[in-house]
């Protein structure tokens, strides 16, 4: 192993070290505003059903500025903000969707999840990151409809 101590052997001076705290700081996904939408998010995994995600929507419009949804499924028809993309697409349409739905001021946004495998095990890490809720299945989503 090469410690600091060889590198400054080497280079003839000290060599900065950041602190724990610094490294942190540059984690991915925990520095920029980017990853996470203005609105609140509602994280939907694929288990949710299509009628969960439609009264979810229904019940989240009179509580909010403008309700959006990003996903695959067909959304309910209402005066909603809607961004369709095709499960094999979510990956490379992720935060123009997210930031097309804030240019569009929404304040609750239901988002698609998708299986946590391959490619997919990025897009639901950061979907993940900026989740307000994550809804695993229709009791979840009932929860969340009662507390409104």
């Amino acid at each position: 192993m090469i410690t600091a101590k060889d590198i400054e052997t080497v280079l003839g001076r000290p060599v900065q070290q950041s602190s724990l705290e610094d490294r942190k700081l540059r984690s991915p996904g925990t520095r920029y505003r980017h990853y996470s939408p203005k609105a609140l998010v509602y994280l939907l995994s694929p288990e949710v059903s299509e009628n969960a995600l439609n009264t979810l929507m229904q019940r989240l419009a009179p509580c909010s500025t403008r309700v959006g949804y990003l996903g695959s499924r067909k959304p309910p028809d209402g005066d909603f903000a809607i961004q369709q993309v095709p499960v094999g697409n979510m990956a490379a349409s992720l935060y123009m969707g997210l930031r097309h739905m804030d240019d569009l001021g929404v304040s609750a946004l239901v988002v698609d999840g998708m299986s946590g495998e391959g490619i997919g095990l990025s897009v639901m890490d950061r979907l993940t990151k900026a989740a307000s809720h994550i809804l695993e299945n229709d009791d979840h989503v009932q929860q969340i409809i009662e507390a409104l």
